[in-house]
């Protein structure tokens, strides 16, 4: 039988007890209720005249055309509703650029049509290519009673999300619409303004960071809630030629250096990826006189526009065959110097202009993953104090960019927002120990408290458990062999003042040739082979790698890896260049943290939280803790695959976790049921193997799952789990009985298995609610909320079981919380974890993270998931054109399965990812 979300019914919900109470103030502002009113949603759909194939321009077509950009659609609904301004599709109807369009006024027949001329030609004239039909349909009406619904829990019909979407956009209308009429650059939920932006110099001037404000209408306890924050994003800096655009992403000083490329070059993916489905404007021909130069979309690239011909209409039976490079010579009078050529329309009918001639269009938000470089710029723009921050929100909650008093969108609704943000009670937990080896007295551990800030020194103490290890060294970079050598030792040197036991560094360094990393490795495993007698067996030999400078993600990284964790077995720990010219207490933090990696990736245990609550709890229930992620590939790129990891513990304190992997189709974020019931099935065989005991409860947390997922992921997700543990009792009662296994009846027959006693928690940050210290109420020295700070009342959901847990103490600007959601809970006696319980397994968890001496934001496991979803992006053997970028082409299942290595058996129950 299939596990149920717990529900409860208004008033019923449990809170947490545990921990100091206190107050916290949270960026968000309550929503009341002054009248209802009713919403009018209109379907929207946008056709152009005489062309009946192509029913509606805002959504795709069989031949993947592209569909008309959302300031093009705004466009056309002004210019309807100046054209015939009818009651219902008033100045303060809310358009989306989409499908949606909400009203306050009913429309009197249903669907209607409007005929729109966007050109100054006559609407009739038939070579007019500019006169549109919008169609107007009635999607659902919406009572102001769904209000109530979603404030008392019971808002899970179509009406109330309804209601939430058209209160979200007609939020929206006001700050859009207060600079350029459509054009501010903008999303769902955030709203981007020029004002105080700054030129990104690191990316040459391509990019521009501005800032924004984010909105988002939820339910809460009682009452509904705005979430308020501030955002920023990379816009495209506009009316740069596209073909400088490209040049400077591809650190190409010079744009006519874009004619090398080929077709077979990995610059040549790159470039279709930077500029698939940018906007840009055509320079010539010039615009005519009262016609604006529109923006048009780039569907692909054309690498030599002297190769590509069409078919030219000279006139009546004057067809000729021409290149566009040869047209616009012709015709426009211009001799392009780039080959490079793009592409518009569709490919049935394909317009293709020099890249040359076109420039990026203003308002457009960077939407692919950013790079390491764009990530440090963005925490620099973005840096505030916690106070500077929430000064920032009620500024602009209080001022005329959001205008919540007077905008006429919201005026219309019958809705009031506070202009106070909310005050929610917290509590405070109490940080876990930890807990170090002590060698002159075994019984008796070393015990550390950690700081306010949850950070914690290991040095002068010794890892709980360590394995015997002998190390060889293999240099990739400019670095002599003589100073690799140097920091090896001293990196030997703090491991063995942890309490590790390294044999030996295998001599000399092995030089290695950046063109065949995989030659160096060999040679380093045949010069481990020939060394000492008494070394230990491969399983615990380690290889040093020196990368190249600033190469810590390239090609020698990426071979080394899949060397170690497919091919060999070994483990690898990689160093940067960089690092090993430090001299000094530099130097020395580096080893140290480099031990804390290694021991852990060696199998061994560095330290364990102490909390006397969670172990117990621990320890007598038997739990096994997994985590889960879903990797996907950048933005767009849809021929490649998504990532799919899960990390099982199998140790009883949770510290210790094995992993698992799989692909599956890109962008697919709930995990493949069949391929996860397998993974979750061979971690609680290696647990019940290693353990000699069978785990009896089971606390999985899933991350990188939003809200309008939950359904799909306890749709096929847990009962995946659920088939993987009665396959497992099916598949191994009898062998367990003979066995002795502990914990497994010897009176039952095959076809028996005990319940599945399983708790599901999606673990989020990619939220913007924010926790500020109350009045008068605690802050660490960053001015964040203390670490262990917890609420589970004011903000959170109606009936649903969930929290903010701040775990971490803050370093540099506002540190962020993680939303925990449980979506089922039948462990321990059938009635589920307790909520106490919860939060404090959780809390415990997030000071279990091996390769850290802090706390982190999310439970150890969570992370772990994700650091494998990058980690086996290295396991697709394709000759390194896996680590190029992706492109949008189809995706072929088939041969990614098939290039995709499993781990080697050395590896496979070990934390090779640390």
């Amino acid at each position: 039988m299939a596990l149920s979300r717990p529900r409860y019914p208004h008033g019923q919900r449990p809170y947490g007890t545990l921990g100091r109470p206190g107050f916290v103030t949270v960026n968000a502002f309550a929503i009341t209720q002054k009248k209802p009113l009713d919403f009018y949603i209109y379907d929207v759909s946008i056709a152009q005249k005489g062309k009946p194939n192509i029913p509606d321009l805002l959504t795709k077509t069989a031949d993947n055309r592209i569909p008309m950009n959302s300031q093009r659609a705004h466009e056309i609904i002004d210019k309807m509703k100046a054209m015939y301004q009818v009651p219902w599709a008033s100045m303060t109807a809310a358009y989306d650029g989409r499908k949606l369009l909400v009203s306050n006024r009913s429309m009197p027949t249903n669907p209607t049509q409007f005929p729109v001329n966007m050109s100054p030609k006559d609407m009739n004239d038939p070579k007019n290519t500019s006169v549109f039909v919008v169609t107007i349909s009635m999607a659902l009406t919406v009572n102001g009673g769904s209000f109530n619904k979603l404030i008392n829990g019971s808002g899970e019909d179509d009406d109330s999300k309804a209601f939430i979407q058209a209160l979200q956009l007609l939020l929206r209308m006001a700050p859009i619409l207060s600079t350029s009429a459509g054009g501010t650059p903008h999303n769902s939920r955030s709203v981007y303004t020029p004002a105080g932006k700054k030129l990104d110099q690191s990316s040459g001037g391509i990019f521009e960071l501005w800032r924004g404000i984010f909105q988002s209408v939820r339910p809460s306890i009682g009452r509904l809630i705005v979430n308020v924050d501030t955002v920023a994003a990379f816009i495209y800096t506009p009316g740069i030629r596209v073909v400088d655009f490209i040049a400077k992403s591809l650190n190409i000083r010079d744009a006519r250096d874009l004619n090398r490329m080929n077709e077979n070059s990995d610059e040549w993916r790159m470039v279709k990826t930077l500029v698939k489905r940018m906007l840009v404007e055509v320079t010539v021909p010039p615009p005519r006189r009262g016609i604006p130069n529109r923006r048009k979309p780039i569907r692909d690239v054309v690498v030599d526009i002297k190769a590509f011909t069409f078919d030219w209409d000279r006139g009546p039976n004057q067809s000729e065959r021409v290149s566009v490079y040869d047209y616009f010579v012709e015709v426009h009078h211009v001799t392009p110097q780039i080959k490079l050529g793009l592409q518009f329309g569709s490919n049935n009918r394909p317009v293709v202009v020099p890249a040359e001639f076109c420039i990026v269009a203003a308002g457009q938000i960077l939407r692919r993953a950013l790079t390491p470089r764009q990530t440090q710029d963005m925490l620099d723009f973005t840096k505030t104090k916690p106070h500077e921050r929430l000064g920032q929100i009620k500024q602009v909650v209080n001022g005329p960019f959001l205008n919540y008093a007077q905008s006429p969108y919201i005026q219309q609704t019958g809705l009031q927002i506070s202009v106070e943000p909310i005050q929610a009670n917290s509590r405070m937990l109490d940080r876990p120990g930890i807990q170090f080896a002590n060698p002159r007295n075994p019984a008796k551990p070393v015990m550390v408290t950690p700081q306010p800030d949850t950070s914690w020194r290991v040095v002068n103490q010794i890892f709980i458990n360590t394995r015997r290890s002998c190390w060889a060294v293999v240099n990739f970079s400019e670095a002599r062999s003589d100073q690799v050598m140097q920091v090896a030792r001293e990196l030997q040197q703090r491991c063995v003042a942890r309490g590790m036991d390294v044999q030996g560094l295998t001599e000399p360094v092995v030089v290695g040739n950046n063109q065949n990393p995989r030659q160096a490795m060999y040679s380093a495993l045949a010069q481990y082979h020939a060394g000492e007698q008494n070394a230990p067996p491969v399983s615990g030999m380690m290889v040093l790698v020196v990368l190249p400078r600033n190469n810590a993600g390239g090609e020698q990284r990426k071979a080394v890896k899949f060397w170690g964790d497919c091919e060999t077995g070994v483990v690898t720990q990689c160093m940067k260049q960089e690092k090993v010219v430090q001299q000094g207490n530099q130097i020395d933090q580096y080893c140290n943290n480099m031990a804390i990696k290694i021991n852990a990736k060696l199998g061994g245990t560095n330290s364990l939280p102490l909390s006397k609550h969670v172990t117990d709890m621990l320890h007598g229930g038997r739990f096994m803790v997994f985590g889960a992620d879903v990797g996907h590939p950048g933005p767009s790129v849809t021929d490649r695959p998504s990532i799919c990891a899960l990390t099982a513990s199998i140790d009883a304190d949770a510290t210790r976790f094995i992993s698992r992997a799989f692909i599956q189709h890109p962008r697919q974020e709930t995990m493949d049921p069949t391929k996860l019931e397998d993974m979750v099935y061979d971690c609680i065989l290696a647990c019940a193997q290693r353990n000699n005991a069978v785990p009896a409860n089971f606390l999985f947390y899933r991350d990188g799952v939003s809200e309008g997922e939950f359904e799909k992921v306890s749709h096929f997700e847990i009962p995946a789990i659920e088939k993987a543990w009665i396959r497992f009792w099916h598949d191994n009662l009898e062998n367990m009985q003979r066995g002795k296994v502990k914990f497994v009846p010897t009176d039952v027959k095959k076809g028996w298995h005990p319940p599945l006693k399983l708790t599901f928690v999606v673990v989020g940050k990619r939220h913007h609610i924010k926790l500020f210290p109350g009045q008068g109420g605690q802050s660490d020295r960053s001015g964040n909320v203390p670490g262990g700070t917890v609420v589970d009342r004011d903000i959170v959901a109606p009936t649903s079981l969930d929290f903010y847990l701040q775990s971490h103490g803050g370093l540099l600007g506002t540190s962020r919380s993680s939303h925990y959601t449980v979506l089922a809970n039948t462990t321990g006696s059938g009635q589920g974890m307790s909520i106490d319980d919860l939060q404090a397994v959780s809390h415990y968890l997030c000071y279990a993270y091996a390769r850290a001496t802090r706390a982190v934001s999310i439970p150890a496991p969570v992370y772990y998931a994700d650091l494998i979803c990058a980690r086996a992006r290295f396991h697709l053997n394709d000759n390194g054109q896996t680590f190029s970028d992706g492109g949008s082409g189809d995706f072929n299942e088939q041969y990614w399965t098939s290039i995709f290595k499993e781990v080697h058996e050395g590896q496979r129950n070990r934390p090779f990812f640390m």
